[in-house]
């Protein structure tokens, strides 16, 4: 029932009992893992909603819901998706995370989803570690995406955006598996498969 445009995650307090629905519908089918309906929960996309003062209601309803009941066992992890004030490097970061984090504190890992761009990921990254100390541990994955220019080569969708000609999808793993290495992110992985198939993900 989402119409075009409408703001996924304000559902979580609008239509509550759908968005719980569809969770419950993935346990049902087998599924041990849960991600949360905060794609886009963060000020700058709630802004064009007019939605933005309900930041924190809107995810902590979201991890909740995901947690379906209080004795369920299978694993919730709390989404934050791509800002694009982040790529243009605009310094309210440690405002965004200290707005956002602890309401994810009930989850049991953070996926920064959809993102490419590796320094911002590293500075949120650094911000969520600070902002609860508890977090110091925490499990935080990142997930990368990647897009087709008109030649059928695969970049960055910052490259793609560009027109940049120079492709370079394994050095950037090999940049966030150097990351990994150094324990700053749990796993990788690699989401909005439209245009990458599972050989050229491998």
């Amino acid at each position: 029932g989402l119409q075009p445009g409408e703001c996924g995650e304000l559902w979580n307090l609008t239509h509550p009992e759908k968005v719980r629905a569809i969770h419950q519908a993935y346990v049902d089918a087998g599924a041990e893992v849960l991600l949360t309906n905060t794609f886009q929960a963060n000020p700058e996309a709630l802004a064009k909603h007019g939605c933005e003062g309900q930041l924190g209601q809107i995810i902590e309803a979201a991890m909740k819901l995901a947690r379906l009941h209080e004795t369920s066992q299978h694993f919730v992890i709390a989404s934050i998706g791509p800002l694009s004030v982040l790529e243009e490097g605009r310094r309210w970061q440690r405002r965004w995370a200290r707005q956002i984090v602890p309401a994810m504190a009930t989850a049991d890992a953070i996926l920064l989803e959809t993102f490419t761009p590796v320094l911002a990921a590293r500075r949120i990254r650094g911000f969520i570690r600070m902002t609860l100390p508890s977090f110091r541990n925490f499990p935080i994955f990142i997930s990368a995406t990647y897009l087709r220019n008109a030649a059928g080569e695969l970049g960055t969708p910052w490259q793609v955006r560009s027109g940049a000609t120079f492709w370079i999808p394994p050095e950037f793993h090999a940049l966030l598996a150097g990351i990994a290495h150094s324990r700053s992110f749990t796993a990788l992985g690699v989401n909005c498969g439209r245009d990458i198939g599972m050989d050229a993900i491998i």
